[in-house]
């Protein structure tokens, strides 16, 4: 007897179809003839696990199409996620046997939570969602690294607003310069370089790719965490 998928599991298959394609959310996105911005808000979660917003029929019909895929895979059970047959070929085929059955997931750290820092940011409950990576970026950074998602333009070009960084965590973060990090601060989390590091005498100075941004001089007593951006995976571009 089938029984059919929630929400929840269709986003689940939607994501193991990403993996399988070897397509960015921002790829994806286009095959299938919406915004990333509209696409991101069907796979992101809520703190309660919930997704912000169901996926349509509409869209569960053009991933199909598009993609020949059987609306039975996103309907019901009866076909199972690693039994997959994508535009004739079977998942299996296309070397992704070793395929969770909900894909590659990291800990994405949700920056428009006021996070409390009077504890580090990666030890809060309630901080982080999940979100779907390629195989080789969790190979690599899956146990040890987390994401963050960059709002604003202080970094561009080379940094663009809505860009997802894989991040790893700095201990003896006192001793680095010239380096794009994330730091928690005073109650802020953000993305910047670190031009001038001073602190035997309590400060660092932050700065801003963007021209029309200014530096930051930071009090070190004030930083909590810093994390180092080790690579970009994803981003909407204009």
């Amino acid at each position: 007897m089938s029984n059919a998928l929630k929400n929840t599991e269709k986003i689940d298959r939607v994501n193991i179809l990403m993996e399988a394609l070897n397509l960015r959310m921002t790829e994806f996105a286009k095959t299938i003839g919406i915004s990333y911005t509209q696409f991101y808000n069907y796979v992101r979660k809520k703190p309660d696990g919930e997704h912000v917003i169901p996926i349509k029929d509409v869209v569960i019909m053009k991933i199909c199409t598009t993609h020949k895929i059987d609306i039975d895979y996103f309907q019901t059970d009866t076909i199972n996620a690693q039994d997959l047959v994508i535009n004739g070929v079977s998942i299996k085929d296309l070397g992704k046997t070793d395929l969770p059955e909900n894909g590659y997931q990291m800990k994405m750290i949700a920056t428009e939570v006021a996070a409390n820092f009077s504890t580090p940011i990666t030890e809060q409950y309630g901080v982080f969602e999940k979100y779907f990576v390629s195989k080789s970026i969790f190979d690599k950074y899956g146990k040890t690294g987390f994401l963050v998602k960059v709002k604003g333009k202080s970094m561009q070009p080379n940094i663009p607003d809505g860009a997802i960084l894989v991040v790893t965590k700095i201990d003896n973060w006192k001793d680095i310069e010239q380096q794009i990090v994330a730091v928690a601060y005073d109650g802020i989390f953000t993305v910047k370089k670190i031009k001038k590091n001073e602190s035997e005498t309590g400060f660092i100075t932050f700065h801003a790719l963007n021209p029309d941004f200014s530096d930051k001089k930071v009090n070190t007593n004030e930083i909590h965490e810093v994390f180092k951006v080790e690579r970009m995976i994803d981003a909407e571009i204009e």
